[in-house]
């Protein structure tokens, strides 16, 4: 196709995907629905893979996730059941597993953005573990979930050794506690309040040091991790809750 052909149909494409994205945020589909439709339109197209990562380059803001799968859309109420039939509801645990670990490979082969679309596009159409369009829409279900897009084709920076990292982080344990202080602290309500102090914190390490950036990325890492474990720590208290 040439480049006018692909953008008129990239058009049209975009707006059936906006009519289905209306549709799903005013409840009217289901998250699985919502997949299989656009799954749908993207497989009649002429250029699939472009389609495929306009369909999921604009997903990144979408809260989509499995608790909704079961809502009964007024107009086709079938669809969700037919996609998890596909697999089992006792087996959809396994499957989202099956598709990670397919994505993740993909993934690290880090891939320029147009190569790695299509082969995203063949691994749903092709790979032998899917036998039929509900579970290949399965598939593209759990890649949304992934957190793997928008995509980019990256250069990743050379490893630091083990050594090397705990004796600068050694060198900074007050900073790298006030770091986990800052991330963890109920006075700061909004996560631009914590990322400001924390960049504060960072920004403060001298110019004159020659290992300014390592010591930057290390309380970046720190600040990282410490909002990861508040994550596990709310949501056991939220188990904790419900029992």
């Amino acid at each position: 196709m040439e480049a006018k052909d692909i953008f008129e149909e990239a058009s049209i494409m975009d707006s059936k995907l906006n009519i289905l994205t209306q549709l799903y945020r005013n409840n009217k589909l289901s998250s699985l629905s919502y997949t299989w439709y656009s799954y749908s339109y993207i497989q009649t197209s002429q250029t699939p893979d472009k389609v495929l990562r306009l369909f999921l380059d604009n997903m990144w803001y979408e809260e989509l996730n499995e608790s909704d799968a079961n809502i009964q859309e007024s107009e086709y109420p079938e669809i969700s059941d037919k996609i998890l039939n596909s697999v089992g509801n006792e087996n959809a645990s396994k499957y989202q597993k099956l598709v990670d670990e397919k994505l993740h490979r993909l993934v690290e082969k880090n891939l320029d953005v147009d190569s790695f679309y299509s082969q995203l596009w063949q691994m749903i159409q092709s790979d032998a573990d899917w036998d039929n369009e509900y579970q290949k829409a399965l598939a593209l279900f759990y890649c949304i979930l992934s957190g793997f897009f928008p995509y980019f084709q990256i250069s990743p920076p050379d490893k630091d050794s083990d050594e090397f990292l705990k004796q600068i982080s050694k060198d900074m344990v007050d900073q790298i506690k006030y770091i986990r202080y800052l991330s963890s602290t109920p006075l700061l309500v909004q996560r631009t309040q914590t990322a400001k102090m924390v960049l504060d914190e960072i920004l403060s390490i001298p110019d004159t040091l020659p290992d300014r950036k390592d010591r930057m990325a290390i309380l970046l890492a720190n600040s990282f991790s410490e909002i990861e474990n508040k994550g596990v720590r709310n949501f056991l208290q939220t188990i904790g809750s419900d029992g």
